[in-house]
C-alpha cells in the first residue's frame, strides 16, 4: 500500500534526512469494504533531501 523511498524524487540523491517521525499511521483515504480485511498502519516519516 506504501512505497519506502529511499532516494529523491527530484535528483536521485542518497541518504534523505528524516525531518519527522510521526509513527505508524493509518491510511487516510482510504475506504473499505467491511468484507475486506483490515490494513495495518503505515510508517509516516518524512524526509529530505540535502541537495
Amino acid at each position: 500500500m506504501y512505497d519506502l523511498v529511499t532516494d529523491c524524487r527530484i535528483c536521485g540523491a542518497v541518504g534523505l534526512a528524516r525531518v519527522l517521525d510521526l509513527g505508524a499511521q493509518p491510511l487516510a483515504n482510504h475506504l473499505r469494504y467491511p468484507s475486506d480485511p483490515p490494513l495495518g498502519p503505515v510508517p509516516l516519516d518524512p524526509r529530505l533531501c540535502s541537495s
